[in-house]
């Protein structure tokens, strides 16, 4: 399955993590395809690219689940909140499925439970209806 990792700018832009960064490594370690946007043979210190929302709605409209970043802005509990975001967003297979994750705020401090962010995905890939898992919420 498809997963697209993001969140929305305050202005509108999304906000994607690298190809080659550990996000996109640990959804490919979980048995997922990470929808990337950006040229994987790039190395630098950044870890994300911003993109249009054009653009990625054009690379991450089929995608099969969405994991939104709660970490920046704060946790999504509702798929309404999400749309509030950007109601483009409801156009999206994932939205329409039901298949739209939220990262929780505590993600980045516990970066000893890598393992477990690993596990949570591929518990979301092979299950859409997951619970109790430790670092992903689905948005109701």
């Amino acid at each position: 399955k498809t997963v697209a990792f993001f969140y929305v700018t305050s202005n509108g832009a999304v906000n994607v993590r690298k190809s080659a960064d550990y996000v996109a490594k640990s959804i490919a370690m979980a048995g997922g395809k990470y929808v990337a946007f950006d040229d994987s043979t790039e190395e630098n210190a950044q870890s994300a690219v911003t993109v249009q929302m054009e653009t990625f709605y054009a690379g991450a409209h089929d995608a099969d689940v969405l994991i939104y970043n709660g970490i920046i802005d704060g946790e999504l509990t509702t798929v309404e909140e999400l749309l509030a975001l950007e109601p483009l967003l409801g156009d999206f297979k994932a939205v329409q499925s039901g298949d739209v994750w939220c990262l929780t705020k505590d993600f980045y401090q516990e970066s000893l439970a890598l393992g477990d962010m690993i596990l949570d995905v591929h518990a979301v890939l092979n299950n859409p209806d997951a619970a109790d898992l430790r670092f992903l919420k689905k948005l109701s």
